[in-house]
C-alpha cells in the first residue's frame, strides 16, 4: 500500500466520522481508496468511490492494458461483495 501522506490510515475513520451525523447525504470518498479498502468504504456507507492511482496504474497501462481492465474488474467485484454483505447484515 502507498501511504505517503497518511491518507490511508486516517481516511476511513474520517469518512465514518463525517457520515455518522449525516446519513442522509450520499458521500463519495476519494484519495486513499484502494482495492484493499474499497469494501470498507462501501460497508461504511459510501454511495460510490473515486479510485485513482491504485485503479489506473500508468506503468501497468503502458505495459499491459489487460491488467488495468482486470484491476477494474477486481474493484467491481469488491464493491459488489461489500454491497451484498451490507444487504445481508
Amino acid at each position: 500500500d502507498r501511504d505517503v501522506t497518511g491518507v490511508q490510515t486516517c481516511a476511513l475513520p474520517i469518512f465514518k466520522a463525517v457520515r455518522a451525523p449525516l446519513p442522509q447525504i450520499d458521500l463519495v470518498p476519494t484519495g486513499g481508496v484502494t482495492l484493499a479498502t474499497v469494501g470498507d468504504y462501501i460497508a461504511a456507507g459510501a454511495a460510490a468511490v473515486g479510485a485513482g492511482a491504485d485503479l489506473l496504474d500508468l506503468a501497468k497501462l503502458r505495459q499491459d492494458r489487460a491488467a488495468v481492465s482486470e484491476n477494474a474488474r477486481r474493484y467491481i467485484a469488491a464493491i459488489a461483495a461489500a454491497r451484498q454483505a451490507k444487504k445481508g447484515a
